[in-house]
């Protein structure tokens, strides 16, 4: 599992590893822990072709760890 955090240009200055640090709920915090800390942020409303990319190869790059990890499959029913 992956989570999907949008929303970036919302944090202004701040990340999104200090958001979850200070001022997200537990159960959140124990979502990202569960999914080995496979996390991206988007920013949805970005117009900026570079960084649409970069998410998006951020995104595929924890893609093939899972697939990687779960000998080239993509779901298993371990979590």
């Amino acid at each position: 599992m992956i989570v999907l955090f949008t929303g970036a240009d919302e944090l202004n200055e701040g990340t999104l590893d200090k958001y979850l640090s200070l001022g997200c709920p537990q159960y959140l915090k124990a979502i990202v822990r569960m999914c080995d800390g496979r996390k991206v942020l988007f920013d949805n409303k970005t117009n900026d072709e570079a960084k649409k990319l970069k998410q998006v190869q951020e995104l595929m790059a924890h893609v093939a760890t899972i697939y990687k990890n779960n000998d080239g499959n993509p779901l298993t029913r371990e979590m």
